[in-house]
């Protein structure tokens, strides 16, 4: 199945060539595994699609929208059915902050103030929700004190609480309600950036959707880091979940690398969990492990 690729939807920002290349990967993997293509003639991009193996699927309304200017979500979910077999979509709303598209706008930073954050991110449900089974959502979460303490956590907060009202509210397939496991959010975490980095100097060049400036001269400028215990790897018999803490960072991380182990040691009986260090990749790609691989089944 071929869905088509506009560079996270930001067409107008996309370096030379690259669009195409990736547009064109799914037929020359095709061409090598001597499958037949069907075009889905919509854009899509894999991490914000999650499947309960039984006709449901989750997605981010706010993304399927913003790369499919000109459809509906009643004609997208229509698409959706078409091309993928799936019989039921749950739209959640928005993603998290530090995963969003670097154009939306300048960001708090270490400060809590100072909007001299960019976010590099495609607002996938990957970061944010996980199906562990038919029946069951694992669903990111910040708490109150959290969001008191942190401008950033506040408004994934409350983007978070609008997505469990939602999935409290979804069913399966057979109209049963779903079993909904919070996990605790990482904390937000900075990268400290310059110019000289290439993918601080591509979005140095944005307009931003939301009037914001990027910092100028000698102002400091910082990644907000998409970290997130959501973007997991599930495959046979094992499950790779992020894991944050190292010497010299605050023990509060260390407390939620282990709850997070400990839950997903709940919600995957059956599979060995294992911890995976995937900071300098959620630096360097706007991603984690799962936006990573392609698996073959």
């Amino acid at each position: 199945m071929h869905f088509n690729f506009t560079y996270w939807g930001l067409p107008q920002y996309a370096p030379a060539d690259e669009e195409n290349l990736c547009d064109e990967f799914a037929s020359k993997v095709a061409k090598k595994q001597n499958l037949p293509v069907v075009e889905a003639n919509m854009v899509s991009e894999g991490g914000d699609r999650s499947f309960n193996s039984k006709g449901v699927m989750m997605t981010i309304e706010h993304t399927e929208l913003q790369r499919n200017p000109g459809m509906t979500k009643a004609q997208l979910e229509a698409k959706y059915k078409s091309v993928l077999g799936v019989t039921k979509v749950i739209w959640l709303k928005r993603g998290v902050v530090d995963d969003s598209e670097s154009n939306e706008a300048m960001w708090p930073g270490p400060d809590g103030i100072t909007k001299n954050a960019y976010a590099y991110g495609a607002e996938h449900v990957d970061e944010i929700a996980q199906f562990a089974d038919a029946h069951t959502i694992l669903l990111a979460w910040v708490t109150a004190e959290e969001a008191r303490k942190d401008p950033i956590a506040a408004i994934n907060r409350q983007r978070l609480l609008e997505n469990y009202q939602i999935l409290q509210s979804a069913t399966d397939q057979d109209g049963k309600p779903f079993k909904i496991v919070l996990v605790p959010a990482a904390e937000t975490m900075y990268y400290n950036s310059t110019l000289n980095d290439d993918l601080c100097a591509w979005v140095s060049e944005m307009t931003f959707l939301d009037g914001s400036t990027f910092p100028q001269g000698t102002a400091p400028i910082f990644q907000l880091v998409p970290t997130s215990y959501m973007n997991i790897l599930i495959s046979n018999g094992v499950v790779l979940v992020p894991q944050y803490w190292e010497p010299g960072k605050s023990n509060s991380i260390k407390q939620k690398d282990a709850q997070v182990m400990s839950i997903m040691k709940s919600a995957f009986p059956g599979r060995k969990i294992i911890g995976v260090d995937p900071l300098a990749y959620n630096i360097g790609s706007g991603g984690g492990m799962h936006c990573s691989f392609q698996q073959e089944p």
